[in-house]
């Protein structure tokens, strides 16, 4: 079969709580979103807030049904302006560029349970 698929890691679409702030702004509040999919190299969520094409972020992800949540650093790689929603949102694309603690284990164990 021929693709014009690029990833590397096969996406899976799941809903899964994201917490995120500009690395290295350990003061920073941050943001919420809801991931759109994911995969073992990035996630697409939406967000109220705008990043940056090229911002680093760090994020966690808490999935349901499986304990502690994994956090990442990770890059934006696209921002699109959501305008057929009735509230500014933002669809954002991050790539994974470091994780902490397992959390490439966490990401590989929750794909699993919830696909």
């Amino acid at each position: 079969m021929i693709t014009d698929e690029k990833r590397a890691f096969k996406r899976v679409k799941r809903k899964f709580t994201i917490r995120y702030r500009p690395h290295g702004e350990e003061s920073s509040a941050g943001g919420a979103a809801v991931s759109e999919n994911i995969s073992l190299g990035g996630v697409y969520f939406i967000s109220l807030e705008k990043l940056e094409i090229g911002q680093v972020i760090d994020c966690w992800i808490k999935i349901p049904g499986v304990k502690d949540e994994g956090r990442w650093r990770a890059r934006v790689v696209r921002c699109e302006d959501m305008k057929d929603r009735m509230v500014d949102t933002y669809g954002i694309a991050v790539e994974f560029i470091s994780n902490f603690n397992g959390a490439e284990k966490y990401l590989k164990k929750a794909l699993i349970k919830n696909s």
